[in-house]
């Protein structure tokens, strides 16, 4: 605990700097809650006007056979941002 107090006190964040907000899209997460996947990224993207963007690659949708790609999803995901 005393190392974290040390660290803490050397470490102070500036209480004036500017935050920049942003989003992770799930696809996955995405579809476990019934959602269209596209519909609900399209609205993150223009209704939220999102301009950091972090994306999942997922690899057992990216190669959901073994040695058969598909990219589309992630493809279509980078082409909107």
């Amino acid at each position: 605990w005393l190392s974290l107090g040390d660290y803490l006190a050397a470490n102070r964040p500036d209480p004036n700097r500017k935050i920049e907000w942003g989003v992770t899209f799930s696809q996955k997460f995405a579809e476990q809650l019934d959602l269209d996947w596209r519909r609900t990224y399209d609205a993150i993207l223009d209704d939220l006007g999102t301009k950091h963007l972090r994306l999942v690659a997922y690899w057992d949708l990216l190669e959901p056979q073994n040695n058969k790609f598909n990219f589309s999803d992630l493809d279509y995901q980078m082409q909107q941002a």
